[in-house]
């Protein structure tokens, strides 16, 4: 099992990676009509280091796929392996945190139209009396929340994966003798 979750795991970052790697996604129908905030969409979109995010995030989600195949094929360095990648794949989920925050920071004001947006189709049920917020503090605090929160159990989730892969029963698996033919 702990060779299926570590094969689930690389083939999903592998997907995430080429997708961060490709062209900005389109926007919305909804925003369509909206100039303002199809551009500020778009310039959320547009992070001049996702390429480079997206091909890191094929390596290392290929190391979980390669600590998989090494614990189905019983190689002595298998847990050593997994523990690399595991290490491997939560530096790298710090380090997309750390430029991804960066960069939504760096756009400011910029974010308003996402803010304005948000709280005008929320306004009618929040019924919220006085002035609208700061837009520009509304957004970049509710990006970062999402950045935190995303981290954070993306963490977990690898955290869990190097636990399970390497249990005393992996271990002896990978330690038992093969069946011959």
């Amino acid at each position: 099992m702990a060779a299926i979750f570590l094969t689930m795991a690389g083939v999903y970052g592998i997907g995430h990676g080429v997708e961060s790697m490709s062209a900005p996604r389109a926007v919305e129908t909804s925003a369509a009509t909206n100039e303002e905030l199809r551009e500020a969409l778009f310039a959320v979109q547009g992070n001049p280091s996702a390429a480079a995010l997206g091909a890191s995030n094929i390596l290392v989600s290929f190391l979980l796929i390669v600590a998989s195949m090494l614990i189905t094929t019983r190689r002595p360095s298998a847990l050593w392996f997994v523990h690399q990648a595991i290490l491997a794949n939560l530096l790298f989920i710090v380090a997309r945190g750390v430029v991804e925050t960066h960069y939504l920071w760096s756009l400011g004001s910029a974010l308003d139209p996402i803010g304005r947006d948000a709280y005008e189709r929320t306004q009618a049920w929040l019924a919220s009396p006085g002035p609208p917020p700061d837009f520009t503090a509304m957004t970049r605090s509710g990006m970062l929340f999402s950045q935190v929160l995303v981290g954070f159990l993306s963490g977990a989730v690898h955290l869990y994966l190097g636990w399970k892969a390497t249990r005393p029963g992996v271990r002896a698996f990978i330690e038992s003798p093969r069946l011959e033919r």
